[in-house]
């Protein structure tokens, strides 16, 4: 039984590469946290669900940089989605790199219309697909973050005085694609 169960792990690890490689790069190449980033994921993975098509496959190969800003847009989405924010949003406020990214009518407007279908949705998705697909994933970018924060504080500590300028950056540095 063990072994079946193993199997199906890794069947279901395969079927989901993508979307792990995606969160690699969330959280090992772009510096954000893992379960924001994991929420993030299962917004994405839950509009393709409602038809918006391979947002994830898509993402997967584009620069750093315009992830990094849908990554922005998708929080603005997650939180009109929780927080009913739309109507406090400046009008310039939008969805322009997924829009253009899916190539369809999308907005802010779109998440509020559809709260209750997300609210139900994305958390439906969080458990079936994202903790199960990403939680290996989530353990090593945890230890690799603390780790990279221990030797960051260590190089601080070691250079008190001296002038100097980080070269992890909020995009990360150097990073293995766990998938």
């Amino acid at each position: 039984m063990a072994s079946t169960s193993i199997v199906i792990k890794e069947q279901f690890n395969a079927f989901h590469k993508i979307d792990r490689v995606l969160y690699n790069i969330l959280v090992l190449g772009l510096w954000r946290e893992p379960s924001e980033s994991m929420q993030i994921m299962a917004l994405w993975l839950w509009l393709e669900g409602v038809g918006f098509g391979y947002i994830v496959e898509k993402m997967s190969y584009l620069p750093l940089t315009l992830i990094n800003e849908l990554v922005d847009e998708a929080i603005m989405c997650l939180s009109c989605i929780n927080n009913n924010i739309v109507s406090i949003l400046p009008e310039n406020m939008e969805v322009h790199m997924l829009q253009s990214l899916l190539e369809k009518d999308i907005s802010l407007q779109f998440f509020l219309q559809n709260q209750l279908k997300a609210i139900q949705g994305i958390p439906q998705v969080m458990t079936e697909v994202c903790q199960r697909a990403l939680s290996k994933i989530t353990q090593q970018a945890i230890i690799w973050n603390e780790a990279q924060s221990i030797a960051d504080s260590q190089r601080s500590a070691s250079t008190m005085g001296v002038h100097s300028i980080s070269t992890r950056g909020s995009y990360g540095g150097n990073y293995k694609v766990l998938i």
